[in-house]
């Protein structure tokens, strides 16, 4: 299927926008939802805001970020990237990523970043092999309970994605000819990576496995985490919330001591972050 990816700037587009959030959050109402007035506002000052149309015409995805201030640094902030279901492993969501980097490039600004769930394995994956994107800061609740079905049940903890447009890493992935799926070789592959926990099999579930390891000292240490975690916040939010705060713990202790995310595995188990010290691009 063919999609057609371009700015969105008018009323129609932004209540169209709307309603596409609320289908992709299955949001009950509105509350959590970009309402169409900050669209109009913001796009009128530097926003980014693109949409991904069908060969019927219909909207099924977006990109929407903002300029903004970070430790001192200009940037975009990327506020939401989302696809409707149907419309998703199609590569939507890259190609929208790569003509967001776009524009922010024409715009001159060399960074996006973002927030997303550290605990969701396909947002892992897209964020740092597929962007070439890495994480060096965890947040804790920052959005506060959330009325998503697809979020509700556990703190809204977050990594933040930094997006360094131009380096060599990022060039590598999304301009060279012959990577248009975006392959990121996982950093594991070069130097093998401790893993900090342990995850076992209870039932259905993969849970965690005793304490982590907050003291290991290896150049590259692995960070694991369970499939399907929506799944798992709701139908055994307890076990959820168990994850939720064992990563919590060991992301604040190695991020804070200057490691940075900067690939992820994906297995049959969930997944692993490789997190090394002093190989990343900088946060």
């Amino acid at each position: 299927m063919s999609y057609t990816i371009r700015p969105l700037a008018s009323i129609d587009d932004f209540l169209r926008v709307f309603e596409l959030e609320r289908r992709v959050w299955t949001l009950p109402s509105g509350d959590d939802a970009v309402p169409v007035n900050l669209f109009a506002a913001t796009v009128k000052c530097g926003a980014i805001l693109l949409g991904a149309f069908d060969e019927d015409g219909s909207l099924v995805g977006f990109v929407y970020s903002f300029p903004g201030l970070r430790h001192g640094r200009l940037l975009q902030w990327s506020h939401m990237l989302g696809v409707d279901q149907p419309h998703r492993a199609h590569g939507v969501g890259r190609r929208l990523k790569l003509a967001q980097r776009e524009r922010a490039l024409a715009q001159g600004v060399a960074r996006i970043e973002w927030t997303f769930d550290p605990l969701q394995v396909e947002n892992a994956h897209l964020n740092l092999n597929v962007l070439g994107a890495e994480a060096s800061e965890y947040l804790d609740d920052v959005y506060g309970a959330s009325n998503s079905p697809l979020h509700a049940g556990a703190a809204t903890d977050r990594l933040v994605a930094h997006w360094d447009l131009d380096s060599d890493k990022v060039r590598q992935l999304c301009d060279e000819p012959g990577r248009a799926q975006g392959i990121c070789p996982p950093a594991g592959g070069r130097v093998a990576a401790v893993p900090v926990n342990r995850l076992r099999r209870e039932g259905r579930w993969v849970v965690c496995d005793g304490e982590p390891d907050l003291t290991c000292e290896a150049p590259a240490l692995a960070v694991l985490i369970p499939p399907a975690f929506t799944e798992l916040l709701h139908e055994a939010p307890a076990l959820a919330r168990d994850w939720r705060l064992q990563t919590r713990q060991v992301f604040r202790k190695y991020l804070g001591r200057g490691y940075v995310a900067t690939a992820f595995v994906r297995d049959d188990g969930g997944g692993r972050y490789v997190m090394t010290r002093g190989q990343g691009s900088g946060a």
